[in-house]
C-alpha cells in the first residue's frame, strides 16, 4: 500500500466527524485548519463550530445543504491529512505543490463566493476544483 493510500485510509477513520457537515463550504475550513498545522484531535474539537458557521452562511445564501452529502469534503479532508504527512516525510517540491493547490482553491472559491448568489453553484465550483487538487496531488505522489 502506498503512503498516499495509507493517509487516505486514516482520513476515512476520522470521516465520521466530517459527516456532520452536509455542505461544501466546510471544506474551506478544513483546508485552513490543515494549513495552520492543527492536529486531527484539535480538528475534531473545532468541527461543530466550523460547521455551524458554514451552515449559517449557506442559509444566508438561500440554500440548505443539510441533506446533501458532499463527497469532495472527504477528498479535501484526505488531502489535508496527506499534506500534513508530506510536510514531514516527502520532498519539499511535492509539499509546495500541494500547498499551492490549496491556496489556488481557496482564492478561487472565495472570489466566486462574492459573485455567486446561488449556493448550489458554489457547491459545484468547490467539488470540481477539489477533485482536481486530489487527483493531481495523488498522481504526483504515486508517479513522481
Amino acid at each position: 500500500m502506498t503512503r498516499a493510500w495509507q493517509i487516505i485510509q486514516t482520513a476515512d477513520e476520522y470521516f465520521e466527524y466530517a459527516e456532520i457537515s452536509r455542505n461544501a463550504l466546510f471544506a474551506i475550513n478544513l483546508i485552513q485548519l490543515s494549513r495552520k498545522g492543527i492536529s486531527v484531535g484539535e480538528m475534531k474539537a473545532n468541527l461543530i463550530a466550523e460547521v455551524d458557521k458554514a451552515i449559517i452562511l449557506l442559509k444566508e445564501l438561500g440554500e440548505d445543504f443539510d441533506g446533501v452529502m458532499s463527497g469532495h469534503v472527504k477528498h479535501l479532508y484526505s488531502v489535508g491529512l496527506l499534506q500534513k504527512e508530506l510536510s514531514l516525510d516527502e520532498p519539499k517540491v511535492l509539499r509546495n505543490k500541494i500547498l499551492e493547490a490549496f491556496e489556488e482553491l481557496k482564492e478561487f472559491v472565495e472570489g466566486k463566493r462574492n459573485n455567486v448568489e446561488n449556493a448550489s453553484e458554489i457547491l459545484e465550483i468547490i467539488s470540481s476544483a477539489s477533485r482536481k487538487v486530489v487527483h493531481e496531488s495523488l498522481e504526483s505522489l504515486v508517479f513522481p
